[in-house]
């Protein structure tokens, strides 16, 4: 999904703003403040298109950041 999302019939405009903050980030910052960690439990999040998607990346850039940062910038969406 976008990071600004439009839908006409109901007239919302959705913003997600942490839509670039990479996951391991938002993780870290959660960990830092001693927040509540909850696992998603839904199907589509674990067996889904997304998390596959996700897998095919980490492999793709070695679960660094910075790879994941460099792939996303020069695709154009960071």
């Amino acid at each position: 999904m976008k990071p600004c999302r439009h839908f006409d019939r109901l007239g919302l405009l959705l913003i997600r703003p942490l839509a670039y903050v990479p996951e391991e980030s938002i993780r870290r910052l959660a960990a830092s403040n001693g927040w509540e960690n909850i696992t998603c439990t839904c199907p589509a999040g674990t067996d889904g298109a997304r998390a596959e998607f996700r897998r095919r990346l980490e492999v793709l850039c070695g679960n660094k950041l910075s790879a994941k940062l460099r792939l996303l910038r020069g695709l154009g969406l960071a």
